[in-house]
Parts: C-alpha cells; structure tokens; sequence
C-alpha cells in the first residue's frame, strides 16, 4: 500500500500507492525538514516511517493520517504512538508482519546478526524522530486551546515519554560499537606516507594527439582526488561533484576557489548520482594557486577524453564521471598497499595502529588537524585583543571548522574534534608534571632490569 518514490534527484516522497497520493504527515515532514537532506538519506527515513504506517495499518484498520485527522491532531494520539513503540520493534523484528499477542524472543548473536538487529535499531530510532518532529508540530497553541505554560509542559512531559522507549534499544545502535575508533585519523607519519602512494611519474608521456598516456593520467586523477579529501576535507561524494566550471579565480588573477554544490542541469550520466549532503555543505573554498593549475591542466586532459567536464572521470571508454564505488575502490586499494610498504602503521603493539584506510578517515585527519590550526589562531587573536577564554576560543574555532567542512549550523560533529583536541591536551598537561619536581621520590632511584 505503501511506497517511497525519488520524484527527482533533489527529493523522495512517501506515497500511498493505492490512491497515488503522497501521505500527509511524511509530507510536511519532507517541506519541513528533510528536503533539505540529501536524497538518499530521505529515501532511508521515509522507508522506515513507511514501516511504521504499515504497521498502524495493520494493527488498528485506519491510516496513521486518518487516526491523527480523526483525533484532532491531539496529543493524546501522540501519546499512543509512542505506546505503541514496543510492539513496533516486535512488528520489525518479525520481518514485518503483524501478530498479535506475541512477545521479543531474546536475542540469539547464532541466530540475529548483529548488523540485522542494529539495522532494526536504526529503523526503531528514526521512527522516535519521526514521532519527536510530530510533538514540536502539534502540541502547540494552534492545536491546543490551554495556556502556554500548560502546552510546553505537556510537551515536555511527552517528549520526556519518548526518551524513555527511545532508549531501550540504544545499546544496539551502530553509534556505540564504533565509538572509540570512528572519528580514527591518521597521524602525521601514516599521511605521509599514505599520501606518498599517489607520487607522479618523472616523465610525462603524450601521444601525438597530445593525450597523457593512460597511467599517468590515473596517477594526476588519483593524486587531485587524494589532495580534494586530505588538504580540503571534501567528502568523497562532493569531490566527484566537480566540474571545470567549478573553479575560478577572482579578477586579478591571484586568489583561486573551489564551489562546491549540487548540479541541476541534468548532465551527469551516473545511475547513482553523487550529492551535497546538507544545504550547508554548499560553500565555497580557497584553494592554492598550484593545486589550481594543477587541476585546469587536468581537466584539458578530461576534455580531450570526454565531451563532459567532470573532474574525476573513469579511465575507459570515454571517460564517463566515476562512481562512488570506483572512487572508494581508488583508497581501498591504497590502504592494501600501504600495509604492504608500510606494515608498522597496521601493528597492533602501537597504540595509533590502522585496520584500514577508507575516505571519511581522511576527512576525520582534516577536520582534526583543521580545528587544531583554527584553535591556535584565534587563541592569538583573542589574546591580542585582551579576551582570551578557552571556550570562546574554542567555539570561534568550532563555527569556522562547520563552514569550511559543510556541516549544518547545529551539527555536533565538530564538537567529537573538540573533545579529542581537549583530551590530547590534558594529556601533555599531566606529562608536563613528571618534569617538576613533585613525582622526583618515584624515580629517586634505579629500576633493575627484570
């Protein structure tokens, strides 16, 4: 009955595929808020709100739309809603289908994957999103004839309702196995030498149409690519946006930019087309004069090839725009390589070991090294100026670190930056203690060798 559609590469719908009608309240959801998402990531929240208006159907007879028109909007459907939570997860976990007066088996790791019950969390939490978004647009006064004080009180009364149910199954989410290595970057030593993977041969050979031989023109492609991710932070998605008119420089021929957006004129050939991930990722960046030559020189080399003007093309046939697979294969294949030339960095006895290397570690290594830069120098500004404060300072850095990387005005990832900057901080702090004096009986005498 029910079905998610991509109406074009900017937004999807849910749609009741019955009377071919979007549903109301999916609707609103989408003008309010997620068509400001990527595509993809609207198809994966409307898939799963489409489970849970599957499931009302199936429990009560009645379209969640109807229940909420017939109630008035009022909050005590909400309520029932988030009632209804519990026996939602049983409805997921019994591949959909609805039976009544049964009880969760517990979870068997032989039987349940842990991907299977963690993808169920996913779907269980975006539906408590879904719910949250339904009481900050209903419980208020256009809805409810009470005082306002008596409105934001029931509203916290049923958003604190659904913190409760929305936390029972938050030991599953994905989020808390990949905790302590997910924002994982490289150092100083494993960029080095990852990056030094992608050296350009000492002679550049041409045929006599003037075309880069094939290897080299791999190595300039996956070079440039290296450089969009390592130097500039762009996610692998937005660095095959880019086209030739995505570069220019400014009047006097001396200050070079990168822009960075979503195409809308229908060019691109990929079935899967690459997309901004928020509206705030649209922005605008500098970039050096060399990496600008390097990248138009490139690009006479994509025309000659092709008759588009992406900038990171695949190296057959004629040259179409690559593909987010072939893109993350272009890193895949050169963490194996690293760990062949460089086995120290995947050793387990150090502490900073890699598994792999895969796109959004590099990011992470940006974005780290990034913060740490932004920090120092707003530190020296404020000092300048006689306002030095470690949390203005860090906020100024944090704000800057959203811009340059294309993260929405709320979003926290920033802040993960910010606590591991603190983190390494405090930890040469307390080192800097074993130079005073203080610990000096600990090591008044010799350790004899065991």
């Amino acid at each position: 009955m029910y079905k998610v559609i991509k109406i074009d590469d900017e937004r999807a719908c849910l749609f009741d595929s019955e009377a071919m009608q979007p549903t109301f309240l999916s609707l609103k959801l989408c003008i309010e808020q997620l068509h400001l998402k990527s595509v993809n990531y609207q198809i994966s929240t409307l898939t799963n709100i489409m489970y849970f208006h599957e499931y009302w159907l199936a429990k009560f007879g009645f379209t969640l739309d109807y229940s909420m028109y017939k109630s008035e909007f009022s909050g005590s459907l909400i309520s029932k809603m988030i009632s209804e939570l519990d026996c939602f997860w049983l409805y997921l976990g019994h591949s959909r289908n609805y039976v009544d007066n049964v009880t969760a088996l517990p979870f068997n790791p032989q039987k349940d994957s842990i991907q299977k019950i963690q993808t169920k969390t996913s779907r269980y939490q975006a539906v408590c999103r879904f719910i949250s978004w339904l009481i900050d647009s209903y419980i208020t006064p256009h809805f409810i004839t009470e005082s306002i004080k008596d409105i934001d009180a029931y509203k916290r009364a049923l958003h604190s309702f659904l913190n409760v149910e929305a936390k029972k199954y938050s030991k599953y989410s994905s989020n808390k196995s990949h905790n302590t290595n997910f924002y994982k970057s490289l150092t100083h030593e494993q960029l080095r030498d990852f990056v030094s993977l992608f050296s350009l041969p000492k002679q550049i050979e041409k045929d006599d149409d003037g075309k880069l031989a094939l290897s080299v023109y791999v190595s300039f492609r996956n070079l440039i690519l290296i450089k969009l991710l390592t130097q500039y932070g762009l996610r692998i998605g937005e660095a095959l946006l880019l086209r030739g008119t995505s570069f220019k420089s400014n009047m006097s021929g001396n200050a070079f930019y990168m822009y960075v957006a979503n195409l809308n004129d229908g060019v691109d050939p990929r079935k899967q087309k690459p997309q901004i991930k928020t509206q705030q990722s649209i922005r605008e960046l500098k970039i050096t004069s060399q990496d600008y030559k390097i990248i138009k020189m490139f690009m006479s080399q994509v025309e000659l090839r092709s008759s588009h003007n992406f900038l990171i093309t695949s190296s057959i046939g004629d040259c179409d725009p690559l593909s987010y697979k072939a893109a993350y294969k272009i890193i895949s294949d050169a963490s194996d390589a690293m760990k062949e030339k460089f086995p120290e960095h995947f050793s387990p006895v150090k502490a900073e070991y890699l598994d792999n290397v895969h796109p959004h570690m590099l990011r992470h290594t940006w974005a780290y090294i990034q913060l740490r830069n932004l920090y120092h120098h707003f530190e020296e500004q404020f000092v300048k100026a006689g306002a030095a404060n470690a949390k203005g300072i860090m906020e100024s850095a944090k704000d800057s670190l959203r811009q340059l990387g294309g993260w929405a005005d709320g979003s926290l990832m920033p802040n993960n930056y910010a606590k591991r900057f603190i983190a390494e901080h405090a930890n040469e702090v307390n080192m800097s203690m074993f130079k005073h004096g203080t610990f000096e009986i600990l090591y008044s005498n010799e350790f004899p060798d065991i």
